[in-house]
């Protein structure tokens, strides 16, 4: 959750078991990018492509004037398209 950005900024909108620090995820994204997170990927094997649909959770807080605010529960399914690819050809993947 960290090392796609999640963790620390949305702690708060997260879904934990903080007894076993887990977290049920937000986004597809965050199990696609960690296939990879503890290898440096080589130029000639890009791009890498993946398609994943999860379950996923969050919550939303909602300020009202007057209020210290609502929390909304969300669940829902999600596809996520992740491509691993070479900076200076994330346009041209990002078209594709």
């Amino acid at each position: 959750m960290t090392g796609t950005g999640q963790l620390p900024k949305f702690a708060e909108e997260l879904y934990s078991c903080k007894d076993d620090d887990l977290h049920l995820i937000p986004t597809a994204e965050v199990p696609v990018t960690n296939l990879y997170r503890d290898e440096v990927l080589e130029e000639e094997n890009l791009p890498k492509a993946f398609c994943a649909t999860t379950a996923c959770f969050r919550r939303r807080r909602k300020l009202r004037q007057g209020h210290p605010g609502l929390i909304r529960n969300h669940q829902f399914n999600k596809v996520e398209l992740v491509r691993f690819a070479r900076p200076e050809d994330s346009l041209k993947e990002l078209e594709l």
